[in-house]
């Protein structure tokens, strides 16, 4: 579970810088328009939740935020430091004590500029968080994807263990399984971008479908939703995004999905009955 944490953690960082809404300076209707590449093209039409930018930010804004965010490096440094002296002095033969230490090691005295380098992020680039249906999903562009399995190879290294791998589709994904063997999350290079998500311990039949191997019949960039709230709302396409409040209530009070059956199957739990009231 601490090796899920440790990379959700790390995407969380690199989408975190996004997630702002802003008011619109340009002219209405000037959108990056419906790309095949872009992470907005693998979002579900009918999504029911989604944060996503369409334009990338500024590069003097994301150098600003860099720096601003350099107060928030030295804190979560120092508390993986902290994490590992007291794994050290309490359980000293845990295994997540050497995956502390091989991220502390990469990240260790870096500015927020050079985490983001380290990893390949683009700060310029585009991302989505979405679900497919109620499953959350994390796409994001990067600069330089050899650098990210640079990474990956040298936390391995440190480690002495390398991530579970698999193929779906011809995709190669990694598998880290949760302790308590249920669920485990997926990481996954495809192109220029990084995805992460969740499936269950022991049935890829939902990784095509989450992982983009198997295209959603509509796409948002195809339907073009998010660019219209921006226009309504007067946002910024460089971040915004939604709650579709009838699309979970329907995705609640309807029949089990094949994807939905396959973590209920996996969770051994029963989708719940839910008045419609």
């Amino acid at each position: 579970m601490r090796k899920i944490l440790i990379l959700v953690l790390l995407a969380a960082l690199v989408v975190g810088g996004g997630l702002y809404l802003m008011r619109r300076d340009a002219a209405p209707g000037e959108t990056g328009g419906a790309d095949a590449d872009a992470p907005l093209a693998f979002v579900p039409a009918d999504t029911p939740y989604v944060f996503a930018n369409i334009e990338p930010f500024p590069a003097a804004v994301t150098t600003r935020w860099m720096q601003q965010f350099d107060v928030g490096a030295r804190l979560w440094q120092s508390q993986i430091a902290q994490s590992i002296k007291k794994l050290e002095q309490t359980r000293p033969d845990a295994p997540e004590l050497k995956w502390l230490r091989a991220v502390n090691a990469e990240l260790e005295g870096k500015t927020m500029m050079q985490v983001f380098d380290t990893l390949g992020y683009d700060l310029q680039g585009r991302f989505a968080l979405y679900g497919v249906g109620l499953v959350p999903v994390i796409r994001m562009s990067l600069a330089d994807p050899e650098k990210f399995k640079a990474f990956i190879a040298r936390l391995e290294q440190q480690v002495g263990t390398a991530f579970p791998r698999g193929t779906v589709g011809g995709q190669e994904y990694f598998s880290l399984m949760g302790s308590e063997g249920k669920l485990r999350g997926i990481l996954a290079l495809q192109q220029r971008h990084l995805v992460l998500t969740l499936a269950p311990a022991a049935d890829d039949s939902a990784l095509g479908q989450l992982l983009g191997v198997q295209r959603p019949a509509k796409s948002l960039a195809e339907s073009g939703a998010l660019a219209t709230l921006n226009q309504q709302f007067d946002y910024l396409d460089n971040g915004s995004g939604y709650f579709d409040t009838r699309a979970l209530l329907a995705q609640f009070t309807a029949p089990a999905t094949p994807l939905e059956t396959a973590f209920l199957t996996a969770l051994d739990i029963q989708k719940p009955t839910i008045d419609p009231t």
